[in-house]
Order: structure tokens, then C-alpha cells, then sequence
């Protein structure tokens, strides 16, 4: 059906192009964000203060945030698996041997990680950047993580007392 999207166990007789296998379904331990608790605010936040173009808020409420499912007229906003099972590139959950943080989760605290290095090096303070309303945060980024940037960030960022980009261009 055009325009949906299926995980591999819904689909009919699956054959890999590259391998020609059959998927194995397997079981593992993930972690998720609970996003949906934080619907309102990305509701309120998406679409307030110009922080988007009209055409990526129009993507986010027809894909993600409005207009569907529940009595409300909104779609739930499903939890977010932040952690994937090795064999698998980057960061190790700490709590959680075997399991590693999803790229996407992670990236986006590089940018933190990037300011925290710079005040280091030149003896500024982090929170004067990530923790004050007077300062700007923009993100120029490809559509193809327009959701990482404009949901599961601002919700990190939010949830963890940081600064909310102003603009995501």
C-alpha cells in the first residue's frame, strides 16, 4: 500500500535482495522514550514562535502529532526505542550490557558535548549557553531527520531542563 510502512514480522514471505534469507524474528531488551507524555508541549512548541517552517509543522501534525486516532483528534505519539542490541556501532548503555545507544539519541548531544569541550577550553560556562533563555539555538538540518530534531530533541532537551532551539531550519 503506498505510503505505509510495515515492520518485517507483517510482511508476506520476506526474502532479503542481498542475501536471499529469511528474516529471523528475534527477541531483545529495549529501551524507549514515552514521548506521548510529552504531546502537549511538542504540540505547543512545534507550533509556536516561528521554531519551524510551515511546510515541516504541516509534515509533523499530518504524520505525527495531529489529526487521527484517539478521542482527542490527535494521533498518539509512539514510544521511541533509543537503544539497539549488539552487534551494533557507538555507545554502550551503561545499565544495560549488550544493548547500545541508538544513533539518533545520541548524535544530537554531540552538540552538547561540542559546547561543553569549547567552554573548557576557553573558560566560559556551559549553562550560558545551553541553559539561558537569552541564547539563540539554531539547527540546520536535511529533512530526512526532520523528526529527531523538531520531536525527540526538544522533548530531551525539555524533559532535561535545557535550552530549546529557537529556530530549525
Amino acid at each position: 500500500k503506498c505510503g505505509s510502512t510495515y515492520t518485517p514480522a507483517e510482511l508476506i514471505d520476506p526474502i532479503s535482495t542481498l542475501s536471499n534469507s529469511t528474516p529471523e524474528v528475534r527477541s531483545a531488551k529495549h529501551l524507549f522514550i514515552e514521548l506521548e507524555q510529552l504531546h502537549d508541549f511538542l504540540d505547543e512548541w512545534t507550533a509556536s514562535d516561528d521554531h519551524l517552517q510551515p511546510e515541516v509543522l504541516n509534515y509533523l501534525k499530518g504524520h505525527f502529532l495531529g489529526d487521527a486516532s484517539s478521542a482527542d483528534g490527535r494521533k498518539e505519539l509512539r514510544d521511541w526505542d533509543i537503544s539497539r542490541p549488539a552487534p551494533y556501532f557507538g555507545f554502550e548503555i551503561p545499565d544495560s550490557p549488550g544493548n547500545y545507544w541508538y544513533v539518533w539519541f545520541d548524535a544530537p548531544i554531540g552538540y552538547m558535548a561540542s559546547t561543553l569541550q569549547g567552554c573548557e577550553k576557553n573558560g566560559e560556562s556551559f549553562d550560558n549557553w545551553w541553559r539561558n533563555e537569552a541564547t539563540e539555538i539554531h539547527h540546520f538540518i536535511g529533512k530526512d531527520i526532520t523528526y529527531f530534531h523538531t520531536l525527540f530533541w526538544p522533548g530531551m532537551l525539555k524533559s532535561a531542563g535545557f535550552t530549546l532551539p529557537t529556530k530549525v531550519h
